[in-house]
């Protein structure tokens, strides 16, 4: 149970994160004109910083009247970034006292009463969301309700689960559990069609840890449910749990029936991995890359700094977009050359492109890169990385 209200947690913060194209900024928690504006303030991004909503929560408390209903959105999420879940709901039933008609609202509400073990008035508020035209709010609403064990009340929400099904992993979940525990004929079907509809890899990039821990146990009590091309899921989860020989099982039956699925390539590379055979596993990541799947190049990647092997770097090296590789990416190559010679070329080229000036300004990467260039110092590169990163630490 505390596992899932952390997941919900997450979920609440988060529930349209992708609304922005870039990340919303801590910085429009001052913008109290905006507050009212609550699409605007449901970037989890908005709360990334511990500081910033103490401040706001700070400013609130010190005198509440200044704040209409209407603008207390923001507040609300505030504290529950510090899991202060009654205030978030003292301040959220004021909102939607202002605000009767706000999906948003509700939704929010719903997952507060979730966290706070009020199961009937989550249900309620989710309910109210779902009446309001918000569909996705179904699957918190049967999740709640089968947490509660109103396994009854769930039914009337399976076709909008279905809606969802073949690409959110916790509606697919509730339909199977569904299934399972009634033993319902024709909600088997509806499982049978929400798998026929599915991509595996949309319901693996929806998944939590909760989520895959659920499937992973429906799979084992009903794997004549479960299509071959869906396998990859339970596998994933076996592997996520430490079951590698299962998620091996698993995988190579995928691979039997389509030696093209590049999931289950990258997921047996990750296997091989940890089984210990480096070879198999940089052989299954660069078959998924060359059929087409080209984020395989981040496993690659990841496998050669977790090996050391060089042979896994020549496999990958000239394929990287070094410009715009991701910071975490960037940080264990710049690392690697530091550390290792005859890297030269490595280094100065993940020292190239975008979020290199934050790697310059933290202390202690800082330490790495000039060990890095104190290392590959006759390099004629290295005066152009020194320069750069004195012009980014005086910023």
């Amino acid at each position: 149970m505390k596992k899932f209200l952390t997941a919900l947690l997450i979920c609440v913060l988060s529930a349209s994160a992708s609304l922005a194209a870039e990340p919303l900024s801590p910085e429009l928690l001052k913008q109290k004109d905006k507050f009212s504006d609550i699409k605007l303030f449901e970037a989890r991004s908005i709360y990334a910083s511990e500081k910033a909503n103490a401040e706001l929560l700070k400013d609130y408390a010190k005198n509440p009247a200044s704040y209409k209903n209407d603008q207390l959105f923001p507040i609300a999420i505030c504290y529950l970034t510090f899991k202060d879940f009654t205030k978030a709901l003292q301040t959220l039933q004021k909102l939607s006292a202002a605000k009767p008609k706000d999906i948003i609202v509700y939704r929010t509400l719903g997952s507060v009463y979730f966290l706070m073990r009020d199961l009937p008035n989550s249900v309620e508020a989710y309910k109210k969301a779902v009446e309001l035209g918000d569909n996705f709010s179904a699957i918190f609403c049967a999740s709640a309700l089968i947490v509660d064990k109103k396994m009854d009340q769930v039914k009337p929400l399976l076709p909008k689960l279905e809606e969802f099904a073949p690409e959110n992993l916790e509606a697919m979940n509730i339909i199977i559990s569904y299934a399972l525990q009634t033993k319902d004929n024709a909600a088997e079907k509806m499982v049978e069609n929400a798998f026929k509809k599915a991509k595996a890899r949309k319901l693996l990039a929806s998944a939590t840890p909760q989520s895959m821990g659920l499937a992973f146990s429906l799979y084992r009590a009903r794997p004549d449910l479960w299509p071959t091309d869906m396998l990859v899921i339970p596998a994933r989860a076996a592997a996520l749990f430490d079951q590698w020989p299962i998620a091996l099982d698993l995988y190579q039956k995928v691979l039997s029936a389509d030696p093209s699925d590049t999931v289950a390539l990258r997921g047996m590379g990750l296997v091989q991995y940890r089984l210990g055979d480096i070879t198999a596993a940089a052989r299954y990541v660069k078959e998924a890359y060359d059929k087409g799947d080209k984020d395989a190049l981040v496993d690659g990647v990841d496998l050669f700094l977790l090996s050391k092997y060089p042979f896994i770097w020549d496999m990958f090296k000239d394929k990287i977009d070094f410009e715009n590789m991701s910071a975490n990416m960037r940080a264990g190559l710049i690392q690697y050359a530091a550390d290792n010679d005859k890297n030269a070329d490595m280094f100065y080229s993940a020292l190239k492109g975008k979020n290199v000036d934050e790697l310059y300004r933290e202390k202690k990467f800082a330490a790495i890169i000039k060990r890095g260039l104190d290392r590959y110092a006759s390099d004629p590169r290295a005066r152009e990385v020194a320069a750069a990163m004195y012009k980014a630490t005086q910023k």
